[in-house]
């Protein structure tokens, strides 16, 4: 309803103003004043928004149907459908659009979310908390690699950290919704740190990994590719 609407609207708009003064704050106040309050209001915010019902994706649903197609059936969620097992509990929850698909994540995506429902079991509630602590638990270790690779440059952290922990589109579709982006994040953001500290042989593997869990990240790999390259080759002046 337009009401309805209206208030969504001006929610999201009243966050991303908010985030937008913090972060214009932040570039006034010397960066260990404020970091210990940033990071505070951050995982305050963060497990707050974990409590969300998912409100317009039904994304974690989908996850635990396709887990508990792995680790109750032992099946290949990559090609097994939701529509294969019509008796069992989680299938009910699986779209129409979804049920005749197998998974569009990669296949290490399959493996940290078996240990989710594997320990769940039927219970579809716990599950789903299960993969909510899994997005609380990678929003956090995102911003603590944020945090180490703005010190290997020598830039303010608290801003760096507020950028990401603080992050309206992350809080609400990472974690409130409970998107698998926010895994994804981890291993690309522990490839930025490695780059940040001269480690360039783990760039690459880890944004491998990064596309193992979700394959939009591979387009990373030609740009990282191309980065170290040049960072290799031997520096040249004109005489």
């Amino acid at each position: 309803r337009p009401a309805a609407l209206a208030i969504y609207v001006l929610g999201i708009a009243v966050m991303f103003g908010a985030y937008l003064w913090a972060l214009r704050l932040t570039r006034h106040v010397h960066s260990s004043r404020v970091l210990a309050p940033v990071v505070c209001t951050g995982v305050v915010a963060t497990l707050t928004i974990a409590s969300m019902y998912p409100v317009n994706a039904i994304d974690l649903f989908i996850y635990a149907v396709r887990s508990r197609i792995f680790t109750a059936y032992g099946q290949n969620p990559q090609v097994a459908t939701p529509s294969q097992f019509p008796g069992d509990p989680y299938m009910a929850f699986s779209s129409a659009e979804w049920s005749v698909t197998g998974s569009p994540y990669g296949p290490l995506w399959n493996l940290i979310a078996a240990p989710i429902t594997a320990l769940t079991g039927e219970n579809l509630t716990a599950a789903l908390f299960g993969f909510k602590v899994l997005a609380v638990i990678s929003v956090f270790v995102g911003a603590w690699l944020i945090g180490l690779t703005l010190q290997s440059y020598r830039l303010p952290v608290a801003a760096g950290v507020l950028l990401y922990l603080w992050n309206p589109l992350v809080l609400w579709e990472g974690v409130g919704n409970g998107h698998n982006d926010t895994v994804m994040m981890v291993p690309i953001l522990a490839a930025m740190l490695a780059w940040s500290r001269g480690r360039d042989r783990w760039v690459i593997p880890l944004l491998v990994v990064a596309a193992c869990i979700k394959y939009v990240a591979v387009l990373a790999v030609p740009v990282a590719v191309v980065a170290i390259w040049r960072r290799q080759q031997p520096s040249t002046r004109l005489n």
